[in-house]
């Protein structure tokens, strides 16, 4: 008896362009959307966006989003979640509670073929890798997009063995419409590549219309944010002055000028010290 041949390519679809493209079984087993050191693609940002963050810093970051150059957006959209306790508590609460109910599956009839793809799809989201899937998809509540990477089984029947989450920093809306995303390169670091077809879950959250990335939740906060964070500094800054006594320096009367001087300089700089 002849033994099957392994297919090492399928014909899927492009759910963003309609299309129908050839893929490498072998590609849709292997990450291809990870960071590295020595890639376009790395791991840490770099350079904080939220430590710096000004009124015309701030505008100049959602200006940028409108042109379609996100990076410093999801940079900050990421150090809010970090640094706003409140934010990040109304974040993580939405984010757990949909990805703790349990998915219910039913078949469209009861067709014995639509009874057979529900049993197969009903399989599929009651593996564990799920919950996980569901909450780094809704991450996008906040930056207005979440995407995450498929890695494929291809021994037998095309099946997803797990899911990684894919940083918003490697990815970049296209220039005609910005409402597809592509994944930067080290080939092609500005524009990016269309996203590999059947190798990507995308999640857009809909909390208002308009453009994928001026529908997220950290758009609305930024300003707020911003302006608490002055707040928070200034509080700081009055709090520790409000706690140290009050500092007194004497000199006599044949001190010279640079005696007083250094006298002054010493009681302005002792809180610090």
């Amino acid at each position: 008896m002849a033994k099957k041949k392994k297919r090492t390519a399928r014909n899927l679809m492009n759910t963003q362009t309609g299309e129908r493209v050839a893929v490498d079984a072998v590609k849709m087993t292997q990450p291809e959307a990870r960071a590295g050191s020595v890639s376009v693609r790395r791991s840490s940002p770099g350079i904080s966006v939220a430590s710096t963050l000004s009124p015309a810093r701030l505008a100049g970051v959602l200006r940028n989003v409108t042109e379609g150059n996100a990076s410093d957006y999801f940079i900050l959209a990421e150090e809010m979640e970090e640094r706003d306790l409140h934010y990040s508590s109304v974040l993580r609460t939405r984010k757990l509670t949909v990805a703790g109910i349990p998915p219910a599956v039913e078949a469209a009839s009861d067709d014995e073929h639509d009874v057979m793809l529900a049993d197969a799809v009903r399989d599929l989201v009651e593996q564990p890798q799920i919950p996980e899937l569901l909450f780094d998809l809704l991450d996008g509540l906040g930056k207005g997009v979440g995407v995450c990477e498929i890695l494929w089984d291809t021994a037998e029947v095309w099946k997803p063995r797990d899911y990684e989450w894919v940083d918003p920093r490697f990815l970049k809306p296209d220039r005609e419409t910005q409402r597809q995303f592509r994944l930067l390169t080290d080939e092609q670091p500005v524009d990016g590549i269309p996203l590999t077809p059947g190798k990507y879950v995308i999640h857009f959250p809909r909390l208002k219309s308009g453009l994928p990335l001026r529908n997220g939740l950290a758009r609305l906060v930024a300003v707020m944010y911003m302006l608490k964070s002055f707040t928070v500094r200034d509080w700081w800054a009055f709090a520790e002055k409000f706690g140290i006594p009050i500092v007194v320096g004497k000199y006599g009367n044949n001190a010279t000028d640079e005696q007083i001087k250094t006298l002054i300089d010493a009681i302005a700089s002792i809180a610090s010290d």
